[in-house]
């Protein structure tokens, strides 16, 4: 691909052969480019999974913190009817 690309003085066979290397060239650059493309579409879906499950996690965090709160409040409320009307409350 360091050739030189100005085409060559000389015979038919060694300007075809100067515009076959040009030609290789150019659909090596293009298979790159869309090879690059694809790599940056890859990246981007990448980085929107891992958006997705930093979201999740927060809420799953959301959703155990509430579940320890209701569990803590049903304690208490099983301790609250578990005392008897007018007993001192137990430490």
């Amino acid at each position: 691909m360091g050739e030189n690309m100005t085409p060559p003085t000389g015979t038919v066979s060694t300007f075809r052969r100067w515009e076959l290397g040009v030609a290789t060239t150019f659909r090596s650059l293009t298979t790159l480019y869309e090879m690059l493309r694809a790599l940056s579409k890859l990246l981007r879906t990448i980085e929107r999974l891992h958006d997705n499950i930093r979201h999740l996690r927060s809420t799953l965090t959301t959703i155990q913190q509430e579940e320890a709160i209701y569990e803590m409040s049903q304690g208490l409320r099983q301790s609250r009817e578990a005392l008897e009307p007018g007993e001192p409350p137990r430490e």
